[in-house]
């Protein structure tokens, strides 16, 4: 009898346990069917829906939305000095933020620091390891995108961005600027 190696034993046994996985996996999904299908009311009567106490009032005035800034702002994780394709993702990551700030002239510092701290203090401490080296990279891209965007207009393009308007405005940029300095970095003005 031949004796197997290491390696084939691995493989073998990776191969048992995946196609279990996979067994298991279409076993539980057409028994979830089956069970939501048989709880299924029998009536086709609407449920009755709750209606709110007449003391609640809505508060008159929200805080207004980021508007996606948070979902910009993880864009700068997975990436860093060193890594594959930093370049480009800094210069994606630039674009994106030069493009929210313009939309979002209004915005004072007060509410950026408000939706930046919120969105930093769900981040993992790994993540913020990763933000201190990489939120550097991204406003440096800004910086060099804001004083000559036609030179790095290639590097956009490979990056699959856009400047929306093509000059940027520096102005629009400098208090998130300043709010990620000071909530990342911890650097005052």
């Amino acid at each position: 009898m031949k004796r197997f190696s290491r390696f084939g034993i691995l493989f073998l046994s990776l191969s048992l346990a995946f196609a279990l996985l996979l067994a298991g996996c279409g076993a539980s999904a057409s028994s979830l069917s089956q069970t939501a299908s048989s709880q299924a009311p029998a009536s086709s009567a609407p449920a009755p829906t709750a209606t709110p106490a007449p003391t609640e009032t809505p508060d008159p005035t929200p805080a207004p939305a980021s508007d996606g800034l948070e979902e910009l702002l993880s864009g700068m994780l997975g990436f860093g000095p060193g890594t594959a394709g930093s370049s480009l993702s800094s210069m994606g990551r630039a674009a994106d933020l030069l493009n929210w700030s313009a939309a979002h002239a209004e915005a004072d510092e007060e509410q950026l620091t408000t939706w930046v701290t919120a969105w930093y203090g769900s981040c993992t401490r790994e993540e913020r390891e990763n933000l201190s080296e990489s939120w550097p990279m991204v406003r440096d891209a800004a910086q060099a995108l804001i004083q000559d965007p036609a030179t790095n207009a290639p590097i956009l393009e490979d990056a699959g961005a856009s400047l929306d308007p093509a000059q940027p405005d520096g102005q629009a940029f400098e208090p998130l600027a300043r709010v990620l300095d000071q909530v990342i970095l911890g650097k005052s003005a």
